[in-house]
C-alpha cells in the first residue's frame, strides 16, 4: 500500500550528512566519484515520484543514484558496505536529498547565490585535485552522458549548500577562552602526560627457544660485559662494541619510553632505577639486556597553552554538529514534506494486528501499563498478574537497553534457544545482530503504546518502536512473543 504522510523526518545519517560541515565544497567528492567510477554508479532505474519537499519533487532515480554514490563513498573511505541493506542506503539517500532541498529552498529565500566565477574555480579545483586535464575531464563527462551545463548546475547546488551552512552554522558558532578553560579543567585526565624514562642498553641476542647450553654461553658473555661496566669502563663504548641490535651506532640509546610501550621485564626494571643507575641482566624473549637510565620525565599535565588549539577545535566541532542538527530539525518542522514510499502503511499494520487480536476473542488497551490483558479481558491486576507483567516489562527494558549499548551477549540472553526467524536459528541471528550493530555509532530506541497480551500460552508484547542511529531512523510496529521456560520468560519470536 502506498503511504502518504506529512511529518518531521529525523536525521538518518551523521558521517555522510556532516560532510557539509567538514569540507569547503560539500559533496563535490560524491560528484567526482560519479565521474571516476561510472561503471559502478549505473543501473536500470524505473522512475517515479517518491517524495515532495515544499514545491519540489524527488524521484526514485535520484534516490537510487544517490544511494549508489553513497556506497561508493563508503568504499572510498575504507568502510564495509556489504552488511548495509539496500533499503537502509536508500533511506539515507532520501533523507540526504530532502535535507539538501530544504537548505537550497532556505538559501533561495534569503538570497544566497554563487557566481559563474565560483563555479569555474570549483571545477578547476576538482580537475587539479584529481590530476585531470581538460581533455580527460571532457571525456569523463561524455562517458557519463553528462553535459557540462548539467555538471555546472550540480556544482552550483553544492556551492550554495556550502554557503548556507557557512551562514547558518559555521558563521554563528564561536568558542571563547572561558569554554576552553572549563573543558581543560573538566578533562585533566585526558591531558595527563605519563611518566617517561630514557634508557640505553647493551643487547645480547638469545631466542627464548635457545638450548640451555647456548643460553648459558650468551649469559656468560653478558655478565663479563656487565663486570667491565662495574669496573668503570664506558657504557656507551661497550654498547657500540657488543650490542647486537640497531642501537649499536648510538651507543645503545633507545630514547624515551612511556609505560606500556616496552617489553614488560624491561619496563619494570627501567622505571625502578634512578637516573644513572645500571641494571643487572634482564631476560626477555629476545635475549639479555643491560640497562642504563639516562633520564626521566615526571608525569605532568600538558600546559593549557599547548592544549588550547585542540580543545578549541573539539568544542567548535561539537557546537557545529549541535547547531546543524537543530537547524535541520527546524527546517523540517516548518516545511511541507510528503513521502510516497512502496512500503506497508504503519497504521494499517497496527490496525491489522488489533483486528487479528479481536478476531481471536481478545482485547487490547492503551491506558498505560496499570492493567494487563489476560484471556481476552482487561482486569484489575492481582499480585500474580503484577509480577507477570513486571517480568515481561523488565525483559523489554533489558532488550531495549542492551540493543542501545550494543551489548550483544546480554541482548541475546533474552532469547530462547528455540528462537527462529524463518530458517535462521539463534546462533545465526546473534551473528546477524552483531554485524548490524557494528555499523551504528550510536543507537537510541523509544517504545510507545506498549500492549501485553496473553495468547494461548504465549505472551505477545506489541509496541511502536522509534529506532534512531547515525545510519538511519525508522518508526514501525514491533512484536515480541514470549515463552515461559524453566529459568523464566524468553523471546521465542520477533517481528
Amino acid at each position: 500500500m502506498i503511504r502518504y504522510f506529512r511529518k518531521k523526518i529525523n536525521k538518518y545519517i551523521a558521517k555522510i550528512g556532516y560532510s557539509l560541515l567538514s569540507t569547503p565544497y560539500p559533496l563535490l567528492l560524491i560528484i567526482v566519484i560519479t565521474l571516476l567510477f561510472p561503471s559502478q554508479c549505473r543501473g536500470e532505474i524505473v522512475d517515479r515520484v517518491v517524495a515532495k519537499v515544499n514545491e519540489d519533487i524527488i524521484t526514485l532515480s535520484e534516490v537510487q543514484e544517490r544511494g549508489l554514490l553513497i556506497r561508493e563513498r563508503m568504499r572510498s573511505e575504507g568502510r564495509d558496505d556489504k552488511d548495509v541493506e539496500l533499503e537502509d542506503i536508500e533511506r539515507i539517500a532520501l533523507d540526504t536529498i530532502i535535507t539538501e532541498r530544504l537548505q537550497l529552498h532556505h538559501a533561495k529565500e534569503i538570497g544566497i547565490e554563487v557566481t559563474d566565477e565560483d563555479i569555474y574555480k570549483a571545477i578547476e579545483d576538482i580537475k587539479k585535485r584529481n590530476s585531470l586535464t581538460d581533455k580527460m575531464f571532457e571525456m569523463l563527462l561524455e562517458k557519463e552522458g553528462e553535459t557540462i551545463d548539467n555538471y555546472r548546475e550540480r556544482i552550483k547546488e553544492q556551492l550554495i549548500l556550502s554557503k548556507i551552512v557557512d551562514y547558518e552554522v559555521r558563521g554563528r558558532t564561536r568558542v571563547d577562552d572561558n569554554e576552553i578553560k572549563g573543558y581543560y579543567e573538566n578533562h585533566l585526565d585526558y591531558f595527563l602526560i605519563p611518566e617517561e624514562v630514557n634508557i640505553r642498553h647493551i643487547f645480547f641476542l638469545c631466542d627464548e627457544n635457545a638450548g640451555s647450553e647456548e643460553e648459558e654461553k650468551v649469559k656468560e658473555k653478558a655478565l663479563s660485559v656487565l663486570k667491565r661496566i662495574h669496573n668503570g669502563e664506558d657504557f656507551i663504548e661497550l654498547a657500540k662494541i657488543y650490542s647486537e641490535d640497531s642501537s649499536t651506532s648510538s651507543g645503545g640509546d633507545l630514547g624515551f619510553f612511556k609505560k606500556g610501550t616496552m617489553a614488560a621485564p624491561l619496563e619494570k626494571v627501567a622505571f625502578s632505577l634512578k637516573v644513572g643507575e645500571i641494571s643487572d641482566l634482564v631476560r626477555t624473549k629476545y635475549g639479555f639486556h643491560i640497562i642504563k637510565v639516562e633520564g626521566k620525565k615526571e608525569s605532568a599535565h600538558k600546559p593549557i597553552d599547548e592544549a588550547m588549539e585542540g580543545i578549541r577545535n573539539k568544542i567548535f566541532a561539537d557546537k557545529i554538529k549541535e547547531r546543524y542538527d537543530t537547524w535541520i530539525a527546524e527546517l523540517k518542522d516548518t516545511s511541507y514534506i510528503e513521502i510516497v514510499m512502496p512500503m506497508k502503511d504503519e497504521k494499517e499494520e497496527e490496525d491489522s494486528l488489533i483486528g487479528s487480536i479481536e478476531k481471536r476473542g481478545l482485547k487490547s488497551h492503551e491506558e498505560g501499563l496499570s492493567d494487563v490483558v489476560i484471556s481476552g479481558r482487561v482486569k484489575d491486576m492481582s499480585q500474580e498478574d503484577e509480577q507477570y507483567n513486571g517480568e515481561i516489562m523488565r525483559i523489554i527494558w533489558d532488550w531495549k537497553e542492551s540493543w542501545e549499548s550494543k551489548d550483544i551477549k546480554r541482548h541475546m540472553s533474552l532469547y530462547s534457544t528455540e528462537f527462529k526467524v524463518g530458517e535462521m536459528g539463534i546462533e545465526e541471528w546473534m551473528k546477524n545482530r552483531e554485524r548490524n550493530s557494528s555499523i551504528h555509532d550510536y543507537i537510541s530506541i523509544t517504545i510507545k503504546d506498549l500492549r501485553i497480551i496473553d495468547d494461548n500460552g504465549f505472551v505477545l508484547a506489541t509496541f511502536k518502536q522509534e529506532f534512531k542511529s547515525n545510519v538511519y531512523t525508522d518508526v514501525g510496529l514491533k512484536r515480541l512473543y514470549f515463552n515461559k521456560e524453566k529459568d523464566g520468560w524468553r523471546i521465542i519470536k520477533e517481528e
